[in-house]
Order: structure tokens, then C-alpha cells, then sequence
């Protein structure tokens, strides 16, 4: 189900037999502070993007979904 904010970010939170406190969401480009190759919602700090723009991103996720602290972010690698 996509799901749009009054932020302007976007995500689709998936459909499934979770205990009420698991939670998961699928970040969309819509609605981020970077631009050129990495623009949109880019939330990775390891892609050449501008920092600020990653923290800033970061931290309209954090406030839009009204999380109680920073998710833990990995790199994904494709092999």
C-alpha cells in the first residue's frame, strides 16, 4: 500500500501477519533534499552525495514517521 505524507516523502508499507510491534516501510524517491545523480530521497551516506542533503533526508524520515530514534542503516551490495 503506498502511503503519501504531507512531508511530500512517499512509501509503501507492506502487507503482513507482524507482531504490533515490527513495523517495516519501503522508502520512495519522492520527496528528498539531494540532487543531481543521487537526487530525491537518497538516505545513503556512502554514494557521493552531499552529506547535508543525506542528514537532511535522514532526519524527514525519522520526523515523518515519528520515530523514537535514527533507524540503523547498512549498505546494501549487490554481488
Amino acid at each position: 500500500m503506498a502511503i503519501a505524507s504531507n512531508t511530500g516523502l512517499e512509501f509503501i508499507r507492506p502487507r503482513w501477519e507482524a507482531p504490533d510491534h515490527v513495523h517495516a516501510v519501503v522508502t520512495a524517491r519522492a520527496g528528498g533534499a539531494s540532487r543531481g545523480a543521487c537526487s530525491a530521497l537518497n538516505l545513503a551516506d556512502h554514494v557521493g552525495d552531499d552529506p547535508s542533503a543525506v542528514q537532511l533526508n535522514r532526519a524527514r524520515l525519522v520526523e515523518t514517521l515519528h520515530l523514537p530514534s535514527a533507524p540503523r542503516w547498512l549498505i546494501q551490495v549487490h554481488i
